[in-house]
């Protein structure tokens, strides 16, 4: 038996008032994949993602995350996503190392293992565990980066195979 798809999506419909957004999407994302999702400005991207993560109900069709319903289990989906929005509530005053715990805690992680996770994650990348030392989250181009980790802390226990990646 195979696992089930990451992400599926069976006829899934969404409006706004009379305006639908999503007509009858069907799409399954299979371990591994990686998957760009493109299109115009309202073209429904982000109601698509929205739902996936359980921001938005209301939602017809089917929607689930590594098998689990997206309406009916949402915090077991939510356990297994990470998620990075275009602009994040980053805590300036905490330290790239203190906002994963931080992010791990809302996983129910310890922080021994929020710190193995990110630091696998790291490591995988080329040894960036070095950026997420002491230093404070003022530094701009650090921010991306420990978005990243923060949203990856599932995804490394989940034991993706990052050398795939780097080809």
């Amino acid at each position: 038996m195979s696992a089930p798809s990451i992400i599926s999506l069976r006829n899934l419909t969404m409006g706004y008032g009379d305006k639908p957004v999503l007509r009858g999407i069907d799409l399954d994302v299979e371990p591994g994949c990686v998957l760009g999702y493109i299109g115009p400005n309202g073209a429904g991207k982000t109601t698509t993602v929205k739902i996936l993560i359980g921001m938005l109900s209301g939602f017809g069709g089917q929607a689930s995350v590594c098998g689990y319903d997206v309406a009916a289990q949402p915090l077991e989906v939510k356990r297994r996503i990470g998620y990075v929005p275009e602009s994040a509530a980053l805590y300036e005053a905490l330290t790239p190392v203190e906002y994963l715990r931080f992010i791990g805690r809302l996983y129910d992680l310890t922080d021994a293992e929020t710190n193995r996770r990110a630091g696998a994650f790291s490591a995988a990348l080329g040894g960036l565990h070095y950026l997420l030392t002491g230093l404070p989250l003022l530094v701009p181009l650090m921010i991306p980066v420990v978005l990243l980790v923060a949203a990856a802390l599932y995804l490394v226990y989940a034991r993706i195979p990052w050398t795939a990646l780097e080809q």
